[in-house]
């Protein structure tokens, strides 16, 4: 691990030097570092992010990883979304997890996510016996 995350870091070096978040022409350099980031991420981490080092992008379905605020070591997970709070259909000016976390979410401290994984997807078969 401790390679990955001397990786991480060199990444990290790397963007502050060649990126500036105010130029618009450079908004394909911050994805590509953001991207490589992601990748040593997932495997560091069994494939979980930190909420402490990156939000999930806005309404993508996501896996997280939640705590009880009481008790720590109580940890459980569930498929949810992330993104802009809405009040009687109205945009409001936060982020927040969405349900079924927002039910639950008082009691709850998200601790990481993950992207979700593909689908499961039969394999072809040829059936060259004839059939």
């Amino acid at each position: 691990m401790q390679e990955l995350e001397k990786i991480m870091e060199e990444i990290k070096t790397e963007k502050k030097k060649h990126w500036d978040p105010a130029d618009e022409s450079d908004k394909i350099i911050g994805w590509c570092f953001d991207k490589c980031m992601d990748i040593v991420r997932k495997h560091m981490n069994n494939g979980w992010i930190s909420v402490d080092d990156k939000l999930p992008e806005d309404d993508v379905d996501v896996l997280i990883t939640y705590a009880d605020i009481d008790d720590i070591n109580y940890t459980d997970i569930c498929i949810t979304t992330y993104g802009y709070a809405y009040l009687g259909g109205n945009k409001l000016d936060f982020k927040e997890w969405r349900s079924p976390f927002e039910y639950f979410k008082s009691n709850y401290k998200v601790m990481a996510w993950q992207y979700l994984p593909e689908p499961y997807r039969p394999e072809r078969r040829d059936n060259h016996d004839g059939e």
